[in-house]
């Protein structure tokens, strides 16, 4: 990051988010409890200040998107266990951004009712005649 871009970061603001992070990741670690930070709630935070914040969370080695009524984008941060959460509006506008502590964040975890649809799905494929599976 170059010097004229770190000199508009308030790092008092950094710090404190930090801070909040790991208090909830001990949390987590000592209790099971998630937590999560709106980043949306927190208090306006400039673009030199959010890049540097962006900076330090960092890509760590998972990611996923997930596509339904709107899209969604998780990537866990360098830090296991952090997770940068970003849910878009139908037109990729983002309306919620959250920082996620837990071991992988609900929105990933498949619902017993999808999956019982699922087994209904792949038991119809495997007893239809006609199956691509299924070689006579």
């Amino acid at each position: 990051m170059g010097r004229a871009r770190r000199q508009g970061i308030d790092h008092a603001s950094i710090n404190a988010i930090l801070a909040q992070v790991k208090t909830l990741l001990k949390r987590y670690i000592e209790t099971g409890k998630p937590g999560v930070i709106d980043m949306k709630q927190m208090p306006r935070m400039n673009a030199a200040t959010y890049g540097y914040l962006k900076e330090i969370m960092a890509r760590g080695e998972v990611s996923a998107v997930v596509e339904n009524e709107s899209r969604i984008l998780i990537s866990e941060t360098e830090y296991p266990g952090i997770w940068w959460v970003i849910h878009h509006n139908d037109k990729g506008e983002p309306v919620t951004e959250l920082l996620e502590i837990c071991a992988f964040p609900e929105i990933l975890a498949s619902h017993v009712a999808d999956m019982r649809e699922g087994c209904r799905r792949l038991e119809r494929l495997l007893t239809e005649k006609r199956s691509p599976i299924i070689a006579n």
